[in-house]
């Protein structure tokens, strides 16, 4: 190490004083100033030359290769057990499928046919399963196997089984797990019944109830609008069935607010046999009575209303009961289905409760009866 300057200069003694030589005072510290800055500079000169620098750098590297591994190794083992927990949940699935499948057999055919779709839910290993149990009637073509309701003709073969089972996963829903089984049918009657609207559309939720000597069953038609009671009693020649949907009116106006009367069907033994009704929201019609066109001051009773397709025609109003117009409710909205799309079918009416009350029975000449078009929940006004 080298001493400094002001050290290697011999000392002087004068008297006492033992200080070493050299510049003193002001000088001493401008001597000083001057060798500083070379000192720094050697300093710098010696840090830049130095691999300090890129050590640190070859650190920061391998910490980043080390975390980047660490997050893949991580990564394919959350996957991994990810891959395994779908693989055993879909093995749950499978195995609840096919244990609801052999409680569905074990009901029996008479049991299947009144079925209606259910929904149950079952927990395993913390995943939460659905299973949906089914049953429909199926019919066995020349090529393929079609749903008994949607065969012309109708022919109830056997009936088929399903479940379905659905769970959820943090990823998302993954495919259901569906089984179905085949049913044998007991040789019998059966009953295929139809129910459609005004457009001949078929209607979901109504409420069809067989009754016979030994047989009183009721089912709910689903969005095909068509059930089946197969398996009927062979005692069973002739069976009421009644139709309703709440304030659903058929086309002699009735709904289950009436109620409505039930219809006789006879039976085919070891055959299905096809009954088709229609169903559909009621209109109405306000009728306002006129006299030479004019209405004022003018007032009755009752008007008609009829259609070609109704077997008995309506009455709108109460007999003695006068006034300047009067409502008829629970109208079927008839329309014709050959055009597409369908066009309404209007009701025609006069003022009176009889077809004897007709313009043209009346005045023995060409008579343009008034008509009024109904439509589902609305109110047709005619004079």
């Amino acid at each position: 190490m080298r001493k400094p300057i002001a050290m290697l200069r011999s000392p002087r003694r004068y008297g006492g004083d033992t200080r070493p030589a050299g510049p003193r005072g002001p000088a001493a510290g401008a001597g000083v100033r001057a060798h500083a800055p070379r000192g720094l500079v050697r300093a710098l000169a010696a840090e830049s030359a130095s691999d300090a620098g890129l050590t640190l750098i070859e650190v920061v590297i391998s910490a980043m290769l080390v975390a980047i591994i660490a997050i893949a190794t991580l990564t394919g083992f959350d996957s991994a057990g990810r891959a395994t927990a779908d693989e055993r949940a879909h093995g749950q699935a499978t195995l609840l499928a096919g244990k609801d499948e052999e409680r569905l057999r074990a009901l029996g055919a008479a049991a299947l046919t009144r079925m209606q779709p259910v929904t149950k839910t079952y927990t395993e290993n913390g995943t939460q399963f659905s299973v949906e149990s089914s049953a429909r009637f199926v019919t066995v073509g020349e090529e393929e196997e079609a749903l008994a309701c949607e065969s012309s003709p109708a022919s109830a073969d056997y009936i088929q089984t399903t479940s379905k089972v659905t769970w959820s996963t943090p990823n998302g829903t993954r495919k259901p797990v569906s089984q179905s089984s085949i049913v044998a049918i007991p040789v019998s009657a059966s009953l295929l019944v139809r129910v459609k609207n005004q457009n001949n559309e078929p209607v979901q939720g109504a409420s069809v109830t067989v009754t016979g000597t030994s047989t009183k069953t009721e089912q709910q038609t689903p969005t095909s609008g068509c059930v089946i009671f197969g398996a009927l009693a062979e005692a069973e020649k002739e069976v009421e069935v009644v139709v309703a949907k709440g304030s659903w009116v058929n086309t002699k106006g009735e709904s289950s607010l009436t109620p409505p009367a039930g219809v006789k069907i006879k039976l085919t033994a070891e055959a299905t046999t096809s009954y088709e009704t229609q169903l559909a929201e009621p209109g109405a019609i306000t009728a306002e009575f006129i006299s030479n066109t004019s209405t004022v001051g003018v007032t009755s009773d009752t008007f008609f209303a009829t259609e070609t397709s109704l077997s008995a025609p309506f009455v709108g109003g109460t007999a003695g009961v006068r006034g300047a117009s009067t409502t008829l409710t629970e109208l079927f909205p008839f329309a014709s289905v050959v055009s597409k799309p369908p066009t309404v079918i209007p009701y025609t009416v006069y003022a009176g409760d009889c077809t004897a009350n007709d313009p043209a029975e009346v005045t023995k000449k060409a008579v343009t009866d008034p008509t009024a078009p109904v439509e589902p929940n609305k109110t047709t006004k005619v004079k």
